[in-house]
């Protein structure tokens, strides 16, 4: 890997929405951007909801927040796996707490609940997570995508486009 090359830490789960996934890590990998996949296990076939599988590059015990110079978590019910999974968890507010972007997609911004980086953000949000990023704390927008300084959410699926947009920034930044 070349010096200044950041490297992404791309969550996977049980459950994941495909579009949110596999754009992420086609894109990234066609940017020439590091991009490891972390699972919960080393080496677990993982499933999308339309049973579409991954294999993780590595297991969450392989790997530490210092890895990485950013994070994106896709959503689908992967979301609501990863989100219960302290592991995970605690690996996502590492990286925040590094001072290092987290990026995650629809119903993902629940782990960043979770994780305790909503208070006093704004968040891009579709309607169905809305009452629970509130109880983070997080003021919710309906905007595509929404960047509140080192913390980057999408409504959705269809929001991919403009979640890359800004992505692409804080990914040069990161480096």
């Amino acid at each position: 890997m070349e010096p200044g090359t950041p490297r992404v830490a791309l969550l996977v789960h049980d459950g994941y929405q495909e579009l949110e996934f596999w754009y992420p890590l086609l894109r990234l990998r066609e940017a020439s951007v590091a991009v490891a996949v972390i699972g919960a296990e080393p080496d677990h076939t993982y499933r999308g909801r339309l049973g579409y599988p991954v294999i993780a590059d590595h297991g969450l015990a392989e790997v530490a927040a210092a890895d990485f110079d950013l994070v994106i978590v896709p959503g689908g019910a992967a979301a609501d796996n990863i989100a219960g999974d302290r592991g995970m968890v605690a690996f996502v507010a590492a990286i925040a707490a590094a001072g290092k972007p987290v990026a995650a997609l629809s119903e993902a911004s629940k782990v960043l609940g979770k994780a305790g980086l909503l208070r006093g953000k704004k968040v891009s949000a579709g309607t169905e997570v809305r009452t629970a990023l509130q109880a983070d704390g997080a003021t919710c927008d309906h905007d595509p995508a929404t960047l509140d300084g080192l913390i980057l959410t999408s409504r959705g699926a269809n929001d991919i486009p403009a979640f890359f947009r800004k992505f692409f920034d804080i990914l040069a930044s990161a480096a």
